[in-house]
């Protein structure tokens, strides 16, 4: 259980900037350049669509994405009471990752009987001016291990471990940038690139379109397909978080962070299911869900 001293504790929502540094190398089995394609392409996106909208989008809300930084709400644990969730847990000694059962993680202590919510519901001692109770999962902390998300969907439900991670998390993929891994005979190739446009006398990025193009070398393309488009998203890049298979069918499957640096968007993680789409495609089932305590005025329950 968390407790706070500081009685003016305020949680507050920052804009994220993220800086893909140029000492950070990329795992042998990536590969990134310019993207000439993309660029060529880019050439022909000339000004913001005015009729663009953010994908994907319009995700189904009972299945979820968590974060582990977030405070819930009464309200929220309530509303998952039956919910069966997944906890992605990365070991930092091995350098991969598990998909393991929520309800077997160890706790921190054993919480009060809360019938109504969930059991794993815990409160954390903060209360929100409007007077609700933040409450978190119970997961106690495991040496070398680190829960980075909780998932609840019906793709997502057997134990998976030793699961690879084809890029460092929070890999940065800025416009007119590819990077790329093989599995098998197969190659994924993720292209990013922008409509372009000149905005007072000075030319800039509007639209990130973030796509992933998968074929055999020299054989046979097998698909290419969107996994982001974000208008109006002026210097943005999209992180990749994971990708890796997390619903047993030996195809990556991706959470991707869409950091929307100068847009009014309350969206970014995003999980993608290849089982979901019956053809191997990276399917979007989900996108991370926020504590609806998430940016209020807290402080010590008590103080």
């Amino acid at each position: 259980m968390k407790m706070f001293q500081n009685c003016n504790t305020q949680v507050v929502l920052f804009g994220l900037l993220t800086i893909c540094f140029a000492a950070c190398q990329t795992p042998s089995n990536q590969q990134e350049d310019n993207v000439q394609d993309s660029v060529l392409a880019t050439d022909t996106l000339l000004g913001a669509d005015p009729n663009a909208q953010i994908r994907p989008n319009s995700l189904p809300e009972s299945n979820l994405l968590i974060s582990l930084d977030d405070l819930f709400t009464e309200s929220q644990m309530k509303e998952w009471k039956e919910k069966k969730f997944m906890a992605l847990v990365f070991d930092s000694v091995r350098n991969d990752y598990s998909l393991l059962k929520l309800e077997n993680l160890p706790e921190f202590t054993s919480p009060e009987n809360h019938e109504n919510l969930h059991p794993k519901a815990v409160n954390t001692l903060m209360v929100s001016e409007d007077g609700q109770v933040g409450y978190e999962f119970n997961i106690k902390k495991i040496p070398h291990k680190k829960v980075m998300f909780l998932i609840s969907n019906s793709y997502m439900q057997k134990e998976v471990k030793n699961i690879k991670n084809e890029f460092d998390y929070g890999f940065n993929l800025e416009s007119g940038k590819s990077t790329g891994f093989y599995i098998g005979e197969q190659f994924y190739r993720l292209n990013a690139y922008a409509r372009k446009g000149m905005e007072n006398d000075r030319p800039v990025e509007f639209d990130y379109i973030l796509e992933l193009d998968v074929k055999v070398e020299g054989v046979r393309d097998i698909f290419k397909t969107e996994l982001s488009y974000i208008p109006y998203f002026d210097d943005g890049q999209v992180r990749l978080l994971f990708v890796g298979d997390l619903d047993g069918d030996k195809l990556p499957d991706w959470i991707i962070d869409n950091n929307y640096k100068y847009t009014n968007v309350d969206l970014s993680g995003v999980l993608f299911s290849t089982k979901a789409s019956g053809k191997g495609q990276p399917k979007p089932i989900s996108q991370q869900t926020w504590g609806h305590l998430r940016g209020e005025e807290l402080h010590s329950e008590g103080c």
